[in-house]
């Protein structure tokens, strides 16, 4: 899945659980689980990056950041806290995709606890085409919003 799915998903995940020891292994938790749905993604092994990877990166960066900021504060104005607690749900629901740095830099994978989470991770994936494949992601994100947004 692309970031701004598992970023706003791990927001709605902090809003909702509002303590970092229970916010981490659920949003993390998460990213493995949004996966395993059908998606479509340009970074599973043997990839290497190309001029559309560079150009969507800092789009799909950009979709999760403004997401997230909007979520936490949103949050902010709910209760003092919540906007920390978004933003520690969506660094917990990316942090599992910095493996994906391999791609760009494979002597990364010389470590072979790094090598086997990396192919792991690549493994659980579940790879649609690209049309198709952008519609779970939307789905999560708009989900994830309305989570995040309902007012408990």
């Amino acid at each position: 899945m692309l970031i701004t799915p598992h970023a706003l998903m791990g927001a709605a995940i902090g809003l909702r659980l509002k303590h970092p020891l229970r916010i981490i292994p659920v949003a993390v938790a998460s990213h493995f689980l949004l996966d395993t749905v059908p998606h479509w993604q340009e970074t599973l092994s043997p990839y290497r990056p190309t001029v559309a990877t560079w150009i969507r990166i800092p789009i799909d960066l950009s979709l999760a950041a403004l997401g997230v900021a909007w979520i936490a504060r949103r949050g902010s104005k709910r209760q003092r806290g919540l906007a920390s607690a978004a933003v520690v749900g969506a660094l917990a629901g990316t942090l599992p995709d910095l493996d994906a740095l391999a791609c760009s830099n494979p002597l990364l994978l010389r470590n072979d606890f790094l090598k086997r989470y990396f192919l792991w991770h690549c493994d659980i994936q579940d790879e649609t085409s690209e049309g198709w494949g952008l519609v779970p992601q939307i789905a999560v994100s708009v989900a994830a919003l309305a989570v995040a947004l309902h007012r408990q």
